[in-house]
C-alpha cells in the first residue's frame, strides 16, 4: 500500500469514530499557528461544518478536547448500537432478545 493511500486511510478513519467534529476543531486550531497546515486546511475539511464546530466548542480549551472526544465517542457509540438493535428488531418484527 502506498504511503499516500495509507495517509488517506488514516485521515478517513479518524473521522469515523463519532468524534470527527472535535478532530476538525483540533486541526483547525493547530492550523492557526501553522501556516503550512492552514494553507491545506480546507482541502481535507468541510469549511461550513468545521466552522460550525469551532463555534460550538469555542469555550472548550485545547487540553480538554481529547477528554470531550472520549465522552462523545462513548455516548455516540452507545446510541448507534441502540439504534442498530432497534432497526434489527423492526426488520425481524420481533424483540431482539428472542
Amino acid at each position: 500500500m502506498s504511503s499516500r493511500v495509507r495517509s488517506a486511510f488514516r485521515n478517513d478513519t479518524c473521522f469515523e469514530m463519532y468524534d470527527g467534529e472535535l478532530v476538525a476543531v483540533g486541526v483547525y486550531r493547530r492550523a492557526q499557528a501553522n501556516p503550512a497546515l492552514a494553507q491545506r486546511l480546507w482541502a481535507g475539511l468541510g469549511r461550513d461544518v468545521t466552522l460550525a464546530a469551532v463555534a460550538r466548542y469555542v469555550d472548550v480549551p485545547d487540553r480538554e478536547l481529547a477528554q470531550l472526544a472520549r465522552q462523545l465517542r462513548a455516548q455516540r457509540y452507545a446510541a448507534a448500537q441502540a439504534k442498530l438493535v432497534e432497526l434489527r428488531a423492526q426488520l425481524h418484527g420481533k424483540s431482539p432478545w428472542t
